[in-house]
């Protein structure tokens, strides 16, 4: 259990230090949640060894991502669809058990949502960007609900409040990062 638990940590550290903008809610909904079959299977990072196993579960998909030293961490995902946009929900898994109660419930799992493309055999994958939403929220402080941890901005608005702040700005330059291209294994 402790190295799962170290796993999911480190991962959820790799998302935040790459370029993700952590949130308490979610982005998905039950009106904006889509299946697409072609996102599940096994995807590798072109060029690298990062890779990313996807299926789908009765509440999304379950994900584990393996980062360069095959560590693993496990993740909840959910595509929500916005327009004409895909976007992917990610919250770590729930922890089964631990034996540290007191320190379990201080683990409080946040949400990461990136921008996604699926071809067959191709997905791309755009962080929401942690400097375009800082600058952003430090010009309008009252856009969106949140607050700085860190020296960077956490979101804690509500759903329909994310879904409408993303649909607003998703187009706009800067607002996720570099797309990252996974090839079917």
């Amino acid at each position: 259990m402790k190295s799962r638990l170290m796993a999911a940590v480190m991962a959820v550290s790799l998302l935040l230090s790459s370029g993700c903008v952590p949130s308490i809610h979610p982005l998905h909904s039950p009106d904006t949640e889509v299946r697409k079959k072609e996102f599940e299977g096994k995807w590798i990072k072109e060029g690298d060894l990062e890779r990313w196993m996807i299926e789908a579960s009765s509440n999304g998909y379950k994900i584990s991502y393996f980062d360069d030293d095959g560590e693993e961490g496990r993740f909840e995902g959910h595509l929500v669809q916005l327009g004409d946009s895909l976007f992917l929900d990610l919250t770590p898994e729930k922890m089964l058990s631990t034996r540290n109660s007191f320190y379990a419930i201080h683990v409080m799992p946040v949400h990461t949502f990136m921008k996604i493309e699926i071809t067959e055999n191709t997905f791309k994958m755009a962080p929401f960007n942690p400097d375009w939403a800082k600058g952003y929220l430090e010009k309008n402080p009252d856009a969106i609900k949140h607050t700085i941890r860190d020296k960077l901005p956490v979101l804690t608005a509500d759903t329909p409040a994310l879904q409408a702040f993303i649909r607003k700005h998703h187009e706009e330059k800067d607002v996720f990062g570099e797309a990252t291209t996974f090839a079917r294994q």
